[in-house]
Parts: structure tokens; sequence; C-alpha cells
């Protein structure tokens, strides 16, 4: 990817998660990205096309993050807290963007819809691996990976969605975070060896 299509994708983001996506125009995009108007459309078709790359650009983008963070960790408790840490900053910094991607998922292109469900897949083998890895050194239960790994994922995002609800009407961050962070601890010491 080169520098200008990367400009474009990141305008792109800050276009969508601000005017939303039929308020979003592509002059827009282009003027943020510094380029041309045609320079967008020499890069993508269609508004739609647009959209949709940026978000597989943003869902592997955070796949990178996390898996950097991850591997810079010891032990599992350490690997699940960059999860949930990064899980948070993106609902807390970018939850209207997410609102505004899953509510267009409807309407998207077969290549997005399998995109999201490879990426659902992919993020619960990744907390289940770390359970496992977790159990594996006598840090964690003898538990079922796999479901608690469902389990983590639930509990894990509605403290999130809850938290993002919450600061949108005006609570303090801090105030909001400490619900995330205490299911986290209830998580984490429900499977303690």
């Amino acid at each position: 990817m080169n520098d200008k299509h990367l400009k474009i994708l990141m305008a792109a983001k800050d276009v969508f998660e601000e005017e939303g996506y039929h308020e979003a125009k592509i002059s827009e995009i282009a003027k943020r990205a510094g380029i041309g108007k045609g320079t967008v459309y020499e890069y993508f078709t269609s508004k739609q096309s647009l959209f949709e790359e940026m978000v597989i650009f943003l869902i592997d983008m955070g796949f990178d993050t996390i898996d950097s963070q991850i591997k810079e960790q010891d032990n599992a408790i350490d690997k699940l807290k960059v999860i949930v840490e990064i899980e948070k900053e993106i609902s807390l910094n970018h939850g209207k963007l997410f609102g505004l991607i899953l509510a267009r998922l409807s309407s998207a292109s077969e290549t997005l819809k399998t995109k999201f469900y490879d990426t659902r897949e992919r993020e619960l083998k990744t907390i289940e691996d770390i359970i496992s890895e977790g159990v594996q050194a006598g840090l964690f239960k003898d538990i079922n990976t796999k479901y608690f790994a469902l389990i983590f994922k639930g509990a894990i995002s509605q403290a999130h969605m809850n938290a993002s609800c919450n600061v949108a009407k005006g609570t303090e961050i801090k105030e909001a975070l400490h619900i995330s962070n205490e299911i986290f601890e209830i998580l984490i010491d429900s499977i303690k060896s």
C-alpha cells in the first residue's frame, strides 16, 4: 500500500466517524488526505468500496497491534489484559465508527461479512489459546477453554459497550471504565488455580 492509499484510508476513517456514512463526502475525504477528489477514484470505485476497504484495513491494523503487544507479555493474565485494553480504547475512542460499521454490515459485500466472521473466530481462538496457555502453566484451572473464551469475550464486550454508553451520557471515563476493570478481575479470579 502506498502513501496516498494509506492517507485516503485514514482520512476516510475520520470523515466516516465524524459524519456517518450517508453524510460523508468523497470530496471531504480527498481534502483531508491532501489529494484531489479524482485521485480517490483511482484507488476506489465507490464510497462503499472505500468504506469496506477502510474497515478491513482497520481490522487488520487492530490485530497487528494485539499480536505485537501480546508477544511482549510474559503470562496469560497480562495477555488477556492487552486484549481488554485495546478493545476498551477502541470502544471509548471510536464507538461511533464501530456502531456505523455494524449498522452497514447488513448491506456489505460478502467479502466484508466474511472478514467480520473470520475476525470473530480469530479473536475467540486467540483468547482460547491464551487461556490454554494459562491452564498449561498452572495459572488457571483446567476448564473448557473454548466456552470460557466465549464467556470472556461476551462479558468484556458488554462492559465496554456499557462504558461507551455511559461516557456518551456524560459519565466520567474513569468511572465508566471501573466496570470493565471489575469484570476483568471477576473473570480472571473465577479461573485462577
